[in-house]
């Protein structure tokens, strides 16, 4: 499969805030159309009418609902460790008429039991709309995030200061303190800057003849926007290996301007839907951990921040922390 990628913020840009609407549809491989019923998932379908319609109401109930959160978390653990590479169909996509692999079944077993037993009943039950995208992508973000303050007590002891000052110990942290705990969101940015999480975002599929700079995109022409390049480019990042909190700061020590080639939300017409959310509930749920617990490796041990690598994410290692109780 040919496919066109994306490495530089400036071409990134273009591609989905520009001439977001030439980029706006999916690649739809076999499993993906299997798993989201035909194409019928927010994250996944194509741009339309229908699919701005759908977007448009399930924003308006993610503010209201998360049901059956550990169940869900948990198939969603069974579906990074069983499915993330894809399946064969995804390569011959033909063969899943003839014959199906045994991944292609147990993802197919995997749907029903989760979308058409579970979420189906519920929305049958209840009519109400259920939105599952982005649990698996937050929940990996305050893993790394835990990692990388147990592997750099330095910054979590300055996160912790910070923390203490504006909040205190007798409460947890809220809504209102969130201007005030620019570092602990320096922190958390940082983070998903090095983990990178969904290394090559979702993929796009153009849907007229376009362009990228000066190289012209056939219709119908697969992208991919390497989030992992834009996040680790030598040319955007001062001292790139480093973590480096500050250089999310001004010179007044607040929250400055989003660095350009910080996009762990992807942007434009296929923006991330759960943004607004993801990142205002890291960061308090990060802040309250911080305040009231400190992290570090078991005695001899040390931590691993590396990821553990597939084809669409990236997840923390399996490993123990230390945690001891602060207030």
């Amino acid at each position: 499969m040919k496919m066109v990628v994306v490495n530089k913020i400036g071409e990134a840009l273009e591609v989905l805030v520009k001439k977001s609407t030439d980029f706006a549809n999916r690649l739809i491989k076999p499993s993906v159309e299997m798993f989201t019923d035909g194409c019928r998932d927010i994250g996944f379908s194509n741009y339309s009418p229908t699919w701005k319609l759908h977007r448009k109401l399930s924003a308006k109930a993610l503010r209201y609902s998360f049901e059956e959160v550990n169940y869900i978390l948990k198939q969603a653990d069974r579906r990074i460790t069983e499915f993330n590479s894809g399946t064969l169909e995804d390569v011959l996509p033909p063969i899943r008429h003839v014959y199906k692999s045994r991944g292609f079944r147990k993802m197919e077993d995997f749907f029903h039991t989760l979308i058409v037993d579970f979420i189906g009943k519920k929305y049958h039950a209840e009519k109400e709309t259920f939105k599952r995208a982005g649990l698996d992508t937050s929940r990996l973000t305050l893993q790394f995030e835990l990692l990388h303050v147990a592997a750099y007590p330095d910054i979590q002891a300055k996160a912790q200061e910070e923390i203490d000052r504006v909040v205190g110990h007798d409460r947890l942290p809220g809504i209102n303190d969130r201007p005030d705990l620019a570092y602990t969101e320096a922190v958390l940015h940082e983070s998903m800057r090095i983990s990178t999480v969904v290394p090559s975002g979702l993929w796009h599929e153009t849907l007229c003849d376009t362009s990228i700079g000066s190289y012209k995109i056939p219709k119908g022409t697969p992208v991919m926007i390497n989030h992992w390049a834009l996040h680790n480019d030598p040319d955007a990042w001062d001292q790139v290996e480093k973590f480096k909190p500050e250089r999310y700061l001004d010179e007044h020590g607040k929250l400055g301007p989003k660095p350009r080639s910080w996009l762990p939300f992807g942007a434009g017409k296929r923006v991330c839907l759960g943004e607004f959310v993801a990142k205002s509930n890291l960061h308090l749920i990060f802040a309250s951990l911080l305040q009231r617990y400190r992290w570090s490796p078991e005695p001899g041990h040390h931590v691993d921040i590396s990821p553990e690598r597939s084809l669409f994410l990236n997840f923390p290692k399996a490993q123990k922390l230390r945690i001891e109780r602060r207030i």
